[in-house]
């Protein structure tokens, strides 16, 4: 349904906002997040005129996945410090914008869809993620993991990244079906989208309450 996502659109003004009202009281990790929140929502407002206007919104959507992976990956990395070495972790997060100015010149190009690159993007997400579930498990330091700021933070990006992986590689297939197929898959996608900003928003509280915890 058009109002789901229209709701996709508008939902990570929640966390931006609250995000901005508690400013004062995060740590460097949840500053970050938040200029990213707002990054998201300006963006996702401009791509949704640019669509309305002259039909894609492309090269932002292509922008939306570079910053948004890269402060996302970069977060991870310190939360997941020294689980993960550094030099594995910059690595990760170089080959990754490697590879998307790679697709973006010479791969699908700035108009075109990025199929693969969303796969990867989701593929790393889950791991970086997912490691931070292992990392606490591995030191039992945490005694309430769902206090804390990483604890949401990784959630999210886990739940969706994982419940998008399939449509994020097999994109080009879905374009392609009847459209009652496409707009129910995608609003699933737009469920997800809610979903993730609430957890986002979630994170947010606690990131105010526990400020120098991870």
């Amino acid at each position: 349904m058009e109002i789901i996502s229209h709701i996709a659109i508008g939902i990570p003004l929640l966390p931006a906002t609250l995000g901005a009202r508690n400013w004062k009281f995060f740590n460097s990790d949840a500053r970050t997040f938040t200029l990213l929140t707002w990054f998201i929502f300006i963006n996702g407002i401009a791509a949704y005129l640019v669509e309305r206007l002259i039909g894609s919104n492309m090269p932002l959507f292509h922008l939306y996945i570079l910053v948004e992976t890269v402060t996302l990956l970069y977060i991870l990395k310190r939360l997941l410090q020294p689980f993960f070495p550094s030099k594995i972790s910059n690595t990760t997060l170089i080959s990754f914008v490697l590879l998307w100015l790679f697709n973006v010149s010479f791969g699908d190009g700035i108009s075109g869809y990025p199929t693969y690159i969303l796969a990867v993007k989701a593929a790393l997400l889950i791991i970086f993620s997912a490691g931070w579930f292992v990392k606490v498990q591995k030191e039992k330091t945490v005694q309430h993991p769902e206090r804390l700021f990483a604890f949401w933070l990784s959630t999210g990006v886990l739940i969706y990244s994982s419940g998008n992986m399939l449509l994020f590689t097999f994109s080009n297939y879905i374009f392609v079906q009847r459209k009652y197929v496409f707009v129910a898959i995608w609003d699933v996608h737009a469920i997800l989208v809610i979903l993730l900003y609430l957890i986002y928003t979630i994170a947010l509280i606690w990131a105010r309450k526990n400020p120098t915890s991870s």
